[in-house]
């Protein structure tokens, strides 16, 4: 028995935490972790909130770097660019800069060139273009002028975001402006109709007109949206289901204005004229297309049936 006690008194003790200690390891290793990810978290929300560009502050920026009345005009400024280079670029260049024998150099002007905007309009529309057969220019293409080549030698005078912005709309207006003159010219065809018997029988839109570009494109934009899932991408149909337009008679016997009608009343299925008995909902099921979008398919439409006539 005493032996028995000796070895109990002599046997040493187990330590009383060793299973605990890479638990605080661990434990420690994860706070870390988590202050360093919070730390760089917040680092990186300030780098992010500093490196971010604000627009408003630049243009802030911009305008305090100017003196009064420098600020220029993007409406002015993106209009003179476009007469700029339809009446000035051949002897100034497209950039200003001038061409030798011709015209000097309008980003660097000379001391004999006006300073302030005004005075440079009012000498373009004395003056400009001197010693030619020309007109004067009027006074608000002046004006415009004027204010792109300011901009052109202080580009600083004038907002680049808004500039943009500017000629974009700038686009949409001669675009419209010039749909407009297309409509305008067809109600007078369809005027003239009425009056000559013969002219009548003729299709509104003669074989060899010219037809628009930019109606051309739009009008394809708006066939894939509106069209293109029964008539396919191309036009040419789609097996049991909308037939090909490139080719059709159909379309081709119909004046514009009765193709534009058609389209905006589509074809129920039951319609005796309708031999694919497939239901062609107006306006291609889409109500928010416009007249104008209806003139931009159609054209879209002829210079598809052209290109198909002549083998392209």
């Amino acid at each position: 028995m005493a032996a028995q006690l000796s070895r109990l008194t002599l046997a040493p003790k187990a330590p009383n935490h060793p299973a605990s200690l890479p638990v605080l390891v661990a434990l420690a290793v994860s706070l870390s972790a988590a202050t360093l990810w919070v730390a760089l978290l917040f680092l990186g929300i300030h780098l992010s909130v500093w490196s971010t560009p604000d627009p408003q502050r630049a243009e802030s920026a911009r305008l305090a770097a100017l003196a009064p009345g420098e600020d220029l005009d993007v409406e002015l400024v993106a209009r003179g660019e476009r007469l700029f280079a339809r009446s000035c670029a051949q002897c100034h260049a497209s950039d200003g800069t001038g061409v030798a024998g011709r015209g000097g150099d309008l980003v660097h002007p000379s001391s004999a060139q006006p300073t302030s905007l005004p005075a440079l309009t009012d000498f373009l529309t004395a003056t400009h273009p001197a010693g030619s057969a020309q007109p004067k220019l009027p006074a608000t293409d002046a004006a415009s002028i004027a204010a792109f080549v300011r901009s052109l030698e202080k580009p600083d005078r004038v907002s680049h975001d808004r500039l943009v912005l500017a000629r974009l709309n700038l686009q949409d207006a001669e675009r419209e402006a010039a749909r407009a003159a297309k409509r305008a010219e067809k109600a007078a065809a369809k005027e003239l109709a009425k009056s000559a018997p013969a002219a009548a029988a003729a299709d509104v839109v003669a074989p060899d007109e010219e037809l628009d570009p930019d109606m051309i494109a739009d009008g394809a934009k708006l066939f894939v949206a509106a069209c293109s899932t029964c008539h396919g991408t191309d036009a040419k149909g789609l097996p049991n289901n909308g037939k090909p337009l490139t080719t059709s008679q159909f379309i081709a016997r119909l004046s514009d204005e009765n193709l534009v009608a058609f389209i905006k009343r589509g074809r129920d299925p039951g319609d005796p004229a309708n031999t694919s008995k497939i239901a062609m909902p107006p306006k291609g099921g889409n109500p928010a297309i416009s007249d104008d979008d209806l003139d931009c398919i159609v054209t879209f439409l002829r210079s598809l049936q052209r290109a198909a006539k002549a083998g392209h």
